[in-house]
């Protein structure tokens, strides 16, 4: 039969054992970045990276069949940045899935280095989507919905994966 006044102190163990292993796993994860990040404040990669991005937005736009005269871009001066930021918003029909969207651009934007992190603001029906480059916001897009918006033709088959 067990002891009973030895099952507070195994639990003591236990638990301060079950800490350090939560701490050691904190600090293993703070480690050196994944590659193709630079590390926290260092440059990122450069102009040549943001414009192929720029120029990589606008081939994802096209191969959605979004046109033209539903997208709206804007760059803004560079404020405490190395160079200007893009912010395109485009107006979308209901045939095109935001998820989606945001999915071919998060694979573009890995072929450089960079990554794209959405975010649905359900009260005002839009979905936004930065682009980043070693930390930094390079481009925005802004999806909004429309009825009126133009229909993709021709477009990739959406798919919920």
């Amino acid at each position: 039969m067990k002891d009973p006044r030895t099952a507070p102190l195994i639990r003591v163990v236990a638990s301060l054992l079950l800490a350090l292993g939560a701490l050691a796993l904190f600090l293993l994860g703070r480690g050196d970045p994944p590659p193709g990040e630079p590390p926290e404040g260092a440059e990122p990669r450069g102009l040549e990276a943001a414009l192929a991005i720029d120029g990589g937005i606008d081939s994802v736009l096209a191969s959605f069949g979004i046109p033209g005269r539903d997208i709206r871009k804007r760059t803004m001066g560079p404020q405490g940045q190395k160079f200007p930021r893009t912010e395109r918003r485009i107006t979308i029909g209901p045939d095109i899935v935001p998820v989606v969207l945001n999915a071919a651009l998060n694979r573009m934007a890995h072929r450089y280095g960079g990554r794209a992190v959405a975010s649905e603001n359900v009260r005002f029906n839009t979905v936004t989507i930065h682009l980043e480059l070693g930390g930094v916001v390079i481009h925005t897009v802004i999806l909004n919905s429309g009825p009126r918006a133009g229909h993709s033709a021709g477009g990739p088959p959406q798919t919920s994966t």
